[in-house]
């Protein structure tokens, strides 16, 4: 009787917190274990959330094609911002059971190390705690757990994932016993485990090198590093332990979180580690008050860290919206204006609009509308209209930053009309070609008006850029896709299309491709943030 009592009082307490829970608007996790996710959460300077039946008349075998598609890189923050979108939406998913009984959880899976490798541990332990814990050892959702616990510092709880795990190896899975192995202090074990591994093409070029190198009496002042390679996670954890940073890694095609690893690596000195802060930065994957600490600790010896320093320094609005301009061009100079205009959000949407601050509002202008905050920049565009009577260098900008605003706003931009556009197209010095294709293909995928004969500087044979379509078939389907509202298959497709990337000169197809149908499938604020920011990044 008193068994059955207690039972009661647990059925009772389970009811009061589901009904509880419910009353305040709590969210339970979907009977489909794929479909879970974050619940939307409301933040008035972000994109609105995705909708839940994103992937309606997508089959599920197309979405595991396209979870397996997906960049390992995103630096474009318009694009990643859409990628955590995608990846953490709980959303309603194709009808029918999993195309295998085992892959149950494969697709929340696939999510899950996407978002690991890119550098968001919170969202992945965020929608892993929502997770049933008998669910917790399905093979995929296994793999995002050992990397989260390496991208979380806790490498040892990785390996010991990895001790436990029985079957055979794959190329994951390999690579992480070679990365436990070489951080264990067992490199010889690392290399006769890769010499025994008869098809290493599965295998981290980069990972292969280290275990070959570390296991082996050779130096590692003179490692041949692989160029061209991608630093993976298991790689970076590597690079940690050992105090070693590839040159020039920021450039690789890395993830964010091996960025991240490398940006904290403790036995490195700050001013090797500050790029790849940067890139970890840009790519949402590290947070900023790191890239603040090291930014200070690195001061007079980097042109963006001084000019950190001394933005710091300065503490009255005049002086603060110079040392401010001049942070803003020192990391526009690096093609990292992105990651300031997010760096200095907070102070740039407090300063206010002085009037002598004419010279500076260019550039202020410009990050503002590569925030998350654009139409804060609607003032200093005014600033600089009605300076442009008598400062030159305010009227020679106005046409371009018409143009910018337009691109932000739309209609609503009411600063630019056609003859401006045309205005600035064939005013001397002529725009560079390349720039004009980015800006024409913007307008013409977001649907804005173009001057008359707008394209016609393209018949020239000199301004022919050779711009191919590698992929003619998935820039078909992405079409296809936006007009048919597949928001899902949308936002995949423009993902992996461009592989992450901001299309550059060169690319204005591309961009045209892209904006054109992320407006379609109403992920107009993406588009309007992408074309944006590959016309700031272009030069305009």
């Amino acid at each position: 009787m008193k068994n059955w009592q207690n039972s009661r009082s647990r059925t009772a307490a389970l009811l009061l917190v589901l009904l509880t829970g419910a009353a305040q608007g709590a969210s339970l996790p979907p009977a489909d274990l794929d479909a879970l996710g974050l619940p939307p959460v409301t933040d008035p300077t972000a994109p609105p959330p995705l909708p839940p039946d994103l992937w309606q008349d997508t089959s599920r075998q197309t979405l595991a094609q396209f979870l397996q598609r997906l960049p390992r890189d995103i630096p474009s923050v318009p694009l990643r911002s859409l990628a955590r979108r995608l990846m953490t939406v709980e959303a309603d998913l194709p009808p029918g059971p999993p195309i295998q009984p085992s892959d149950a959880g494969a697709l929340l899976g696939a999510r899950l190390i996407a978002l690991a490798q890119w550098g968001d541990g919170p969202a992945v332990d965020a929608i892993l705690a929502r997770v049933p814990s008998r669910r917790l050892t399905q093979e995929d959702l296994i793999r995002a757990q050992v990397l989260r616990s390496f991208t979380s510092g806790q490498p040892e709880d990785a390996c010991a994932r990895q001790d436990q795990r029985q079957g055979p190896d794959d190329g994951f899975w390999l690579g992480v016993r070679i990365a436990c192995l070489l951080i264990r202090d067992q490199a010889k074990e690392a290399a006769a485990l890769l010499k025994q591994t008869r098809d290493q093409t599965a295998l981290n070029p980069l990972l292969s090198m280290l275990a070959e190198r570390l296991g082996s009496t050779k130096s590692l002042a003179d490692l041949p590093w692989p160029e061209g390679q991608p630093i993976s996670v298991p790689s970076a954890v590597v690079l940690r332990t050992y105090g070693l940073i590839p040159p020039k890694a920021e450039t690789l095609d890395g993830m964010g979180a091996g960025f991240a690893l490398l940006a904290d690596a403790p036995t490195v000195p700050a001013a090797q580690r500050l790029p790849v802060a940067e890139a970890a930065a840009l790519r949402g994957a590290l947070p900023l008050a790191v890239l603040d600490r090291l930014y200070r600790e690195v001061g007079a010896g980097q042109d963006r860290a001084a000019a950190h320093v001394a933005l710091l320094r300065a503490t009255q609005p005049p002086q603060q919206v110079v040392a401010l301009a001049d942070a803003l061009m020192s990391a526009q100079r690096a093609g990292l204006l992105p990651l300031a205009a997010k760096l200095y959000a907070p102070l740039l949407r407090a300063l206010p609009v002085l009037p002598g601050a004419v010279p500076q509002a260019s550039i202020i202008t410009r990050a503002l509308l590569l925030g998350d905050t654009p139409r804060l920049a609607a003032p200093w565009v005014s600033l600089l209209r009605r300076a442009a009577e008598k400062d030159a260098g305010a009227r020679a900008d106005l046409p371009r930053l018409a143009i910018l605003a337009r691109l932000a706003f739309g209609e609503e931009a009411a600063l630019l009309d056609t003859p401006l556009l045309q205005d600035w197209a064939e005013t001397p010095p002529a725009p560079d070609p390349a720039l004009m294709s980015l800006v024409f293909a913007a307008f013409d995928g977001l649907e804005e008006p173009l001057p008359p004969y707008a394209w016609d500087f393209l018949a020239a044979p000199t301004h022919r850029t050779g711009e191919s379509f590698a992929d003619a078939a998935g820039w078909l389907r992405l079409r296809a896709a936006a007009l048919a509202g597949r928001v899902g298959e949308v936002a995949a497709l423009s993902l992996i299309l461009s592989d992450g990337n901001t299309p550059k000169p060169g690319e204005a197809l591309r961009l045209n491709a892209l904006t054109a149908a992320l407006r379609y499938a109403g992920l107009e604020d993406t588009a309007r943030a992408l074309a944006l920011e590959s016309i700031i990044q272009a030069g305009l």
